[in-house]
């Protein structure tokens, strides 16, 4: 989509009038994946939020592992 097909509204106002039409397919290849994992919508909710920013996602065995740590007594929980 040309850029100046944008002009006098916001990106914002633009997708929430097409966001019932997104599919995934719709999508950059590289991010249909992560569509098709949590739904267009989560990831459409997701650009909103934290668009432009650099995400990494843990490996499932790091997601918990301060957890971990805490509860097999190797490191002391501390209480605030």
């Amino acid at each position: 989509m040309p850029d100046d097909c944008l002009k006098g509204t916001s990106m914002k106002k633009y997708i929430d009038t097409i966001r019932d039409k997104i599919t995934i397919d719709d999508l950059a290849e590289p991010y249909q994946e992560i569509a098709s994992i949590i739904g267009s919508d989560n990831y459409i909710k997701l650009c909103e939020e934290l668009g432009g920013t650099r995400l990494i996602l843990p490996k499932i065995k790091n997601l918990t592992k301060k957890l971990y740590l805490q509860e097999s007594g190797r490191i002391k929980r501390c209480h605030v």
